[in-house]
């Protein structure tokens, strides 16, 4: 069973490798040179709350390392958000495009028309056959990809207290990214003879693909939480 001290060493190593903006490769080098250095430490007589205070704050010992690395040519973060911006602002651009389009040209069921169903010697039914044509789901799909962009811009920038933003930004993609879904299939679920066209196939594939993404930034973030 662990001690209190080794609980504390954990914890601190776990905020240290949350904070690092590199390969995972080079993330297990530093967590084994980290685990020597402490190990040093402790034969030296040093409590986990003495090695905590020399070494630094997770932040601090994190942000060297990563200095480090970007002096030296390695991954940077800046780079990381400069590219979740960049797809960011496009997704959300994207979002607002085609919701102007859906205000004012498109309606859930449109090209309507009427079908006619038996012969001259037998009963005949007639129906109405919606088309959807929407492409909502898209818009919000587009959003959804922004909200998650935005929240790996807070986790490349790395420390606890934007931490929650990271968190904020995820559970917001997959509210929006779900709700394009649903405005999607709903009519397939509710509805009867409702063909859908390749546009609104599409739109729901989307949805679906950044709601798929956003669970995962989400999990990502709440398991690495529980960790700490």
């Amino acid at each position: 069973m662990m001690t209190e001290d080794q609980k504390k060493i954990k914890r601190y190593v776990t905020e240290i490798e949350r904070a690092l903006r590199m390969p995972l490769k080079t993330k297990a080098r530093i967590n084994h040179d980290l685990a020597t250095e402490i190990q040093l430490l402790k034969e030296q007589g040093l409590t986990a709350d003495e090695i905590i205070a020399q070494m630094g704050t997770p932040e601090e010992v994190a942000g060297r390392f990563n200095e480090e690395m970007a002096q030296d040519g390695g991954h940077s973060g800046r780079g990381r958000k400069v590219f979740c911006l960049l797809v960011g602002a496009l997704a959300l651009l994207a979002a607002v495009l085609a919701a102007r389009f859906e205000w004012m040209n498109g309606r859930l069921f449109d090209s309507a028309g009427v079908m006619v169903i038996g012969g001259a010697d037998g009963p005949t039914s007639i129906f109405i056959a919606g088309k959807i044509s929407s492409i909502l789901p898209f818009a919000l799909a587009a959003l959804g990809l922004a909200l998650c962009m935005a929240s790996q811009f807070f986790r490349a920038c790395g420390g606890r207290k934007v931490q929650i933003f990271e968190r904020i930004f995820a559970a917001l993609a997959v509210i929006v990214s779900a709700a394009g879904l649903w405005l999607g299939i709903r009519p397939l679920v509710t509805e009867q003879n409702v063909s859908a066209d390749t546009v609104a196939l599409l739109s729901d594939a989307a949805a679906l693909a950044v709601l798929i993404y956003a669970l995962f930034l989400l999990v990502r973030a709440v398991r690495g939480r529980k960790k700490k």
